[in-house]
């Protein structure tokens, strides 16, 4: 999406930890109209799919997710995290394996908010090895909901996660794939 991509090289930071700032357009601040405009790209990209509900993860995906959710007249749901095998019956839960981090968390939601019944979206700001999407995967799934597909707005393809997520044969939408990244050189996307 190209006004995603263009928004990502004039204001995205690319720090030499391989991190892509873009918390002051997409995260803690967020350009609203820009993330109105990814919304409706996502709801156009599954609005044929019968979605039920749009889930995500807290904090980052809320804010494109509730616009999503708007969009496709449906509810959004959004998991948040919780110490590993903590959570009660009443909850759903999906180990999350971080790989940079040694804390071990899972991703909860209340079981009534997911059911066999529903068409599930999922929709996170950033893929890069997968390790939450595959969580919300699994949230989904141990729900006996169906999901429909997966969208992302900005996908690392050089971490391999979206390769990961496409092997399992699940739909994922990415707004802008991201080839490669370096302080010196930018941002080079895929087209």
């Amino acid at each position: 999406m190209e006004i995603l991509k263009q928004k990502l090289l004039e204001a995205g930071l690319v720090k030499e930890s391989g991190v892509l700032q873009v918390d002051h357009f997409l995260k803690q601040q967020s350009d609203v109209v820009l993330l109105d405009k990814l919304a409706d790209e996502f709801a156009a990209r599954y609005v044929s799919k019968g979605v039920t509900k749009v889930v995500t993860v807290e904090v980052a995906g809320i804010a494109v997710a509730t616009l999503t959710a708007a969009k496709l007249g449906v509810p959004m749901v959004y998991a948040t995290r919780a110490r590993q095998g903590s959570a009660g019956e009443h909850l759903l839960a999906a180990k999350l394996e971080t790989p940079n981090s040694t804390l071990s968390a899972d991703l909860v939601v209340p079981r009534e908010y997911l059911s066999p019944a529903d068409r599930v979206l999922v929709i996170d700001d950033f893929l890069a090895q997968g390790s939450t999407l595959f969580a919300l995967i699994d949230l989904v799934n141990a729900s006996g909901a169906v999901l429909v597909g997966c969208g992302v707005m900005v996908e690392k393809v050089f971490c391999g996660g979206g390769d990961e997520v496409r092997a399992r044969g699940v739909r994922l939408e990415s707004l802008a794939k991201i080839l490669e990244m370096s302080p010196e050189e930018g941002i080079i996307f895929e087209d």
